[in-house]
């Protein structure tokens, strides 16, 4: 059930990684509001599943990619630059999923719930994993979570193919409107 309630942000999380990403090759500063709300939105996908932060994992990796293309186009001489830049996206995605954690535990403390949740969702989770094996551990955890990339991969590819066709569809009309007024002032 908690894969249901996380699929919604988790996936529109996914689509501003990608209009991020977009607007940054189109030259626009950098997709700034995408960039946080695709780390909010991964924030409120964590909440109900812990799964959730597979999100960040997707940005610092297009993050390191980006940085080994520029690395081999320009022999590193931008590396720098491109670096600062990777760095200042990832803080943008990072302060939105934080400000997320932030408002949950004020919610939590305003309640006065944070203790019982600390006790119940992190500490009894904490002697949960302990009571077992470490071998055991590992194997479940291994594939777990190779279950959760394809279970994820399976969401990214379909939300890819979704925003890539959405944003292929705007630049057309824009691109459209654009000649309509240039004819407009021929």
């Amino acid at each position: 059930n908690t894969e249901l309630l996380m699929a919604l942000p988790y996936t529109a999380a996914f689509y501003f990684i990608v209009v991020a990403r977009a607007e940054a090759s189109e030259g626009i500063r950098a997709g700034t509001t995408a960039l946080v709300a695709a780390g909010a939105l991964s924030g409120i996908a964590t909440l109900f599943k812990q799964v959730g932060v597979l999100n960040l994992l997707l940005v610092l990796l297009l993050e390191i990619e980006d940085l080994l293309r520029d690395r081999r186009r320009d022999g590193g001489k931008r590396l720098l630059s491109v670096f600062r830049r990777s760095l200042a996206r990832l803080s943008l995605v990072g302060a939105g999923f934080v400000a997320v954690m932030i408002v949950f535990a004020l919610w939590l403390l305003r309640i006065d719930a944070l203790s019982d949740f600390w006790r119940n969702g992190i500490l009894l989770n904490m002697f949960y994993i302990d009571s077992g094996p470490a071998n055991l551990w590992l194997k479940f955890l291994l594939s777990r979570g190779v279950s959760y990339v394809f279970f994820n991969a399976t969401m990214w590819l379909f939300s890819m193919l979704a925003v890539v066709e959405a944003i292929r569809a705007e630049r057309s009309r824009k691109q459209d409107r654009d000649a309509g007024q240039s004819e407009a002032h021929d």
